[in-house]
């Protein structure tokens, strides 16, 4: 059945607030969402994307209120909670029991869709950040039983154990982590930080390919790091420096590349529309 015309008319609309969006040019793309919401002001797909974008600017009072605007209109929507939990997050050091909402935010997305682990993830993170690790530990183990393919859950659950001082529940993790998924650079990078190395790893070759290949910035500098350890640790002090340096390197390219994880994002979060 043919698109009415009402319909095509708002697609097409919405399609030209994102391309401006995934441009960078956040004045031309405020003002088509807010053409929008001028016509629907509960419209879900404008105030999520405004929001985002208020975000993007760390207009985080403008982007907490557009979140919970839409949120009473949508209040179960899992995407909802997740931006509004991150803004809070990010307003933590000028908004009193910030940390508490966002919380609070990312446990009723999971509750409502277990999952749905960009939240679960994010709600394990602060609760091990606020002296709850052993929570956090508690809902990984829960979300990793319902996803055991996931990768990043363990890789995460390895993290958070090893800020437990959990040393060997923590290795078997990041290595399963990294079973599952060969290029996963973040677990590379947490077990290299917690491990003391006396022999060369067996992953170590697998670093060196990966980082051949690897074309993404902060994966890369992960990776360098992961092998700068590995050689400080075994006192091969040339290589040790040689990848400690490229890592640095790559660090000072890091805000360009959150810039494009951000048009990533949006470019997925548009697929949903």
């Amino acid at each position: 059945m043919p698109e009415s015309k009402e319909i095509a008319a708002y697609r097409k609309t919405m399609e030209k607030a994102f391309a401006f969006h995934q441009e960078g040019d956040f004045a031309q793309a405020e003002q088509v969402y807010r053409e929008i919401l001028d016509k629907d002001p509960n419209d879900y797909n404008a105030l999520k994307f405004l929001g985002i974008l208020k975000r993007q600017l760390r207009q985080l009072d403008e982007a907490e209120k557009t979140f919970r605007h839409a949120l009473k209109n949508f209040p179960d929507e899992l995407n909802l909670l997740y931006e509004l939990g991150l803004t809070l997050k990010d307003m933590a050091s000028k908004k009193p029991n910030a940390i508490l909402e966002a919380i609070a935010c990312f446990q009723k997305a999971y509750e409502q869709n277990p999952k749905f682990h960009r939240a679960t993830m994010q709600l394990a993170m602060m609760l091990n950040g606020n002296s709850m690790g052993d929570k956090a530990e508690t809902l990984l183990m829960d979300s990793i039983q319902l996803s055991p393919d996931n990768s990043e859950l363990f890789n995460l659950l390895g993290y958070i154990q090893q800020r437990l001082n959990k040393t060997e529940e923590s290795k078997v993790n990041l290595l399963k982590a990294i079973e599952l998924d060969p290029k996963n650079s973040t677990a590379y990078y947490n077990l290299a930080y917690g491990e003391k190395f006396t022999q060369e790893p067996d992953f170590a070759g697998t670093i060196h390919e990966l980082i051949q290949s690897e074309t993404n910035v902060e994966n890369k500098y992960k990776l360098h790091y992961a092998l700068g350890k590995i050689y400080d640790d075994l006192k091969v002090y040339d290589k040790a420096i040689e990848n400690f340096k490229a890592a640095n390197q790559l660090k000072r390219k890091t805000f360009q590349y959150d810039i494009e994880i951000e048009k990533q994002n949006l470019a997925v979060m548009k697929q949903a529309f």
